[in-house]
């Protein structure tokens, strides 16, 4: 397992959240 894919996969997540949060407003 690579740390810095899992890192990076967790940050694109909680960003897809922020975009999608901000679309609904």
């Amino acid at each position: 397992v690579d740390l810095a894919n899992d890192k990076m996969a967790a940050i694109n997540t909680a960003y897809d959240r922020i975009e999608k949060d901000r679309g609904l407003r």
